[in-house]
């Protein structure tokens, strides 16, 4: 019987490492003036990697002036990685941009999508966007879509956008959907917009699902805005589901 594995044979571009496994480590990448793209499913782009692995690392990325987008469906894309299931820190955006087209496919500096167990630490985005069209396609700074663990993230100047066309499309400086755990956010002079039906969008975490927490979010002089049905906006969190927290020191 053949099992279908998506990923087989579709390697992810990447500047620094497409695909990183294991105790694989990539450090110290830089791309200035560059541009990574996919065009097909299940195809994830990254400066940094395109995708890492359980108990790999990617560390110390620097990204200025460049640009990650995918085209198609379930294709994350990320400065920082498109996909995480390992460990990814110390990541600088500067005057880039991340983006995805398509249905399900989640944009990030840090992290287009933290899965659980994946671990992203020390984002910094300056004068920098991150923007998904499609539904379900969350997009953030620190991370879109969080099922594992972001923290320390920090946002100057910067942009989270989810298109009008994106229904169930959270954004979020921290988190787009968080499912998993963000705590120390700094958001200064940026903005986190949605325009699609049941788009979250916040400063914090867009959409707070069940054991979601999201703890220490700080907000100097930026704006979070919704205006779709049903699309809550906030600065901790923009909508809570059921047993999701939002964290203050001492409690």
């Amino acid at each position: 019987m053949h099992i279908f594995q998506p990923w087989a044979g579709m390697h992810p571009p990447a500047s620094g490492g497409g695909e990183v496994f294991d105790d694989g480590t990539v450090a110290n990448t830089t791309a200035v003036n560059s541009t990574i793209k996919t065009s097909d499913w299940y195809s994830n782009a990254g400066i940094g990697a395109g995708r890492v692995g359980v108990g790999g690392t990617v560390a110390d990325t620097t990204a200025v002036n460049s640009r990650v987008e995918t085209s198609q469906y379930s294709a994350e894309a990320g400065i920082g990685a498109g996909l995480v299931k390992g460990t990814v820190t110390d990541t600088l955006a500067v005057n880039s941009t991340v983006k995805t087209l398509s249905w399900g496919s989640d944009a990030g500096i840090g992290a287009g999508q933290v899965d659980i167990g994946g671990k992203v630490a020390g984002t910094t985005a300056v004068d920098s966007r991150v923007e998904t069209l499609g539904e379900y396609a969350y997009a953030g700074i620190g991370g879109g879509q969080v099922e594992g663990m972001v923290t320390n993230t920090t946002a100057v100047n910067s942009r989270v956008e989810t298109s009008s066309s994106g229904v169930n499309a959270c954004a979020g400086i921290g988190g787009g959907l968080v499912k998993g755990t963000v705590a120390n956010t700094r958001a200064v002079n940026s903005t986190v917009e949605t325009s699609g039906v049941l788009s979250g969008a916040a400063i914090g975490g867009g959409q707070v699902k069940a054991g979601g927490r999201v703890a220490n979010t700080t907000a100097e002089n930026s704006n979070v805005t919704t205006s779709g049905n049903a699309a809550h906006a906030g600065i901790g969190g923009g909508r809570l589901i059921l047993a999701a927290r939002l964290l203050t020191p001492g409690r």
